[in-house]
Parts: C-alpha cells; sequence; structure tokens
C-alpha cells in the first residue's frame, strides 16, 4: 500500500498519497470523516508532507490491546482487556487474504483501522459491530466505497 496514513487529534483520518518522481510532486491528500462519512480534498498547495506518518495505536486508553492475525486466507483483528478477549474483525478471503498487521485505535478510542492484502481501508467499531470499507486503492488513486462488510456475529 502506497498511501501513507494518520489520525488527525480531532478524530478525522488523514491519507496521502505521496506525489510521482516529478521534483515538487506533492501527490494527494484527503482527510475522511469516520463519524460523517464526509470527505475532504486537500488542495495541493495546502498539503501538509510532514504529518503523513501512520503512527500505529495498538493499546487504547483503558489498556486494551489490538492484535491482527492471517492464516490460510482467514484475517482476524482481536482486542484483548482485563475483562477478556473479543473478535472485532474476522473475514475469509482467497487464500492469499491477510490483514495488516499494525491495527490502530483512533485518538478517541471509538475506532479501530486496519488495512488488508485488497489494498483496502477499513474502519472497525471496537464492539465488533460491521466494518467499513473506507477506501479502496484502485491504480493511481484511492476509490471512496463506504459500504459495510459483515464480520463477526453476522449470517
Amino acid at each position: 500500500m502506497n498511501a501513507e496514513l494518520v489520525w488527525l487529534p480531532d478524530g478525522r483520518l488523514q491519507v496521502t498519497v505521496p506525489g510521482g518522481g516529478d521534483a515538487g510532486a506533492k501527490g494527494s491528500q484527503r482527510i475522511y470523516d469516520i463519524v460523517s462519512g464526509k470527505v475532504e480534498t486537500v488542495p495541493a498547495a495546502d498539503i501538509d508532507l510532514e504529518t503523513t506518518t501512520w503512527s500505529p495505536r495498538a493499546v487504547n486508553g483503558d489498556g486494551e490491546r489490538l492484535t491482527a492475525t492471517s492464516k490460510g486466507g482467514h484475517g482476524t483483528v482481536v482486542v484483548t482487556g482485563d475483562s477478556g478477549s473479543r473478535t472485532v474483525f474476522d473475514e475469509k478471503g482467497g487464500s492469499q487474504y491477510s490483514v495488516g498487521d499494525e491495527p490502530s485505535w483512533s485518538p478517541d478510542d471509538a475506532f479501530i483501522l486496519l488495512t488488508d492484502s485488497s489494498a483496502r481501508l477499513l474502519v472497525v467499531t471496537p464492539d465488533g459491530g460491521k466494518a467499513r470499507v473506507l477506501a479502496e486503492e484502485l491504480g493511481n488513486g484511492w476509490a471512496i466505497t463506504d459500504r459495510d462488510l459483515l464480520v463477526t456475529g453476522d449470517p
């Protein structure tokens, strides 16, 4: 995945796709509001390349830890804390399907961001509700999909 991700302090997600080999090319940057679904395209002149590092936070404010595992085309994300463990994401794909190994809590601990081998950005609620496919990488850019995925507990 060639996008760089960072949670902003207000809980929005910044996605930056670096520019190509052209000198001075900044690429593109969008800011996703996970709650409202609104997307802001940042004008090229305003792209901030200094804040484009994804610093995954595997432990939330309550001490709950995120763990991602992939095996045999099956990817899961588990939250583990003092009260035990719960699966918040459970997806089966083709034999090569996997989830990224660095899921991350949003700054307010309301969402979990992860990536998968299908070049998707996924947002999951910590209660194990439905996962949202926030965006998919398509060729030279990202397509906003805003569609739900079935996860643990769905028929």
